[in-house]
């Protein structure tokens, strides 16, 4: 006799005695009933086929993942901040190489969520220096996706706008008590098949009211004073051929990588590191093109000095 499998395909059929002691008859009354598939689930549409059910079956995990998402980002992030922004535009030398001129000025920052649920309405509004860089959304859970390129994870998020130009402005965040860090980035409508990175800037908040990011009641006295980031803790590795990436490092800890000019179908990531008091902080968003979506968030967090004794293993 052939035995198949219902919802399984050819490969699985298997020929076995009629006599086969593990085979049981099926009961005569089930026999009646309309063949059921290899899936079974209350929340969907009986006459629903196995793979149609599989594919509503998926994207209801996605939508109760971005449910899940936006929930923890306005956990992690509802509020008024305010604190001080240090914007850095590109020069390029004529020997190729490229320093940037910086600009400070203060900032602001409103994340509001004026409905109920997870359903509502999330509302992030910037106020700083350079009007190309800050933020004006209003989105709900159908944002936090890999396609549309948000996504909270941790104490940490990461946000992309897409300007009518085709340009993007690529934020990612990292929180730690009262204060907050966030690092945006322009890139260039693609030009000749290559983004460039237009302009970035490093936002340093605190919660409104409550004292000064300086102030914050984890900050250790040792990144006070001025002491630049130390680079990426566990670089990400793997080919980003045709990137031309730059590292940046900034007073009070905090270490960049990114893109300074890639082509529109190069893989690729953004990192942010950050020393913050005790922790050390690690943000990278992957890319498998810089177009706005994305491949994965990725948030390491270790003590600061457990990362000097303990390198990451690197395979």
């Amino acid at each position: 006799m052939l035995l198949h499998y219902a919802g399984c395909d050819d490969a699985w059929d298997l020929w076995v005695d009629i006599d086969e002691t593990t085979l049981t008859r099926m009961d005569p009354v089930e026999q009646t009933k309309e063949k059921n598939g290899a899936f079974q689930s209350e929340e969907f549409e009986a006459s629903l086929d196995d793979e149609e059910l599989l594919a509503e079956m998926r994207k209801k995990r996605w939508e109760d993942n971005a449910r899940w998402q936006i929930g923890l980002f306005a956990r992690t992030h509802l509020g008024q901040f305010s604190g001080v922004a240090t914007e850095y535009a590109p020069v390029t030398r004529d020997d190729g190489s490229v320093r940037f001129k910086k600009d400070e000025g203060e900032c602001e920052c409103l994340v509001d969520a004026p409905g109920e649920g997870l359903d509502g309405t999330i509302i992030v509004a910037d106020k700083l220096l350079t009007a190309a860089l800050r933020l004006d959304l209003q989105v709900d859970f159908r944002a936090f996706t890999p396609e549309a390129g948000n996504m909270a994870v941790g104490n940490a998020y990461t946000i992309v706008q897409a300007e009518g130009d085709g340009s993007l402005l690529v934020e990612l965040a990292l929180r730690e008590g009262s204060r907050r860090v966030r690092c945006k980035f322009i890139y260039s409508a693609p030009a000749g098949g290559d983004r460039k990175l237009e302009r970035l800037a490093v936002l340093r908040e605190a919660v409104t009211g409550g004292g000064t990011f300086s102030e914050g009641e984890l900050v250790d006295e040792a990144d006070l004073d001025g002491s630049p980031g130390r680079g990426l803790y566990d670089p990400p590795r793997g080919a980003h051929d045709g990137a031309a990436y730059t590292t940046l490092y900034c007073d009070g800890g905090l270490t960049m990588k990114f893109p300074a000019t890639i082509p529109p179908d190069v893989s690729g990531f953004i990192s942010v590191d950050w020393i913050a008091g005790q922790m050390r902080y690690q943000l990278d968003r992957k890319f498998a093109k810089l177009d706005g979506t994305l491949a994965s968030l990725e948030l390491t967090e270790i003590s600061k000095q457990d990362s000097l004794n303990y390198p990451p293993q690197i395979k």
